[in-house]
């Protein structure tokens, strides 16, 4: 058996991981995740690309949820598969705005100027 062998995984396999079970459906979610359909005699895709579309929403989670901590967090689940955690946070830094949001305090009642702006934009 090659190397390559391990990686592919025919579409009954896709199926267990993103929980369908009729081809139709399957075929549909791989296109519908740019995800290419090989053939060599039998048909099958790379099992990598489906991983990597099946935890792509909890990337994106982490990098919504801890905008300042989320390399560590995804490191910390996926460190092990480093194929798997190289694609996916490769896709966080797509999503990662690199804002931090942060509060402050406007006190317009001191200044009497920046009280009428204020009341002019918000009314």
């Amino acid at each position: 058996m090659n190397n390559n062998s391990h990686n592919r995984i025919n579409l009954y396999q896709v199926g267990q991981y993103i929980n369908r079970k009729d081809n139709r459906s399957i075929k549909k979610w791989l296109r519908d995740h740019h995800i290419p359909i090989h053939k060599d005699g039998r048909e099958y895709v790379f099992r990598l690309q489906v991983e990597q579309e099946v935890w792509r929403p909890f990337a994106e989670d982490l990098v919504n949820k801890y905008p300042n901590s989320w390399q560590p967090r995804l490191e910390s689940i996926y460190g092990d598969q480093r194929e798997l955690h190289q694609l996916l946070y490769h896709d966080c830094l797509e999503f990662d705005t690199g804002f931090v949001p942060y509060q402050f305090n406007l006190d317009i009642s001191s200044n009497k100027e920046h009280e009428s702006i204020f009341q002019e934009l918000y009314q």
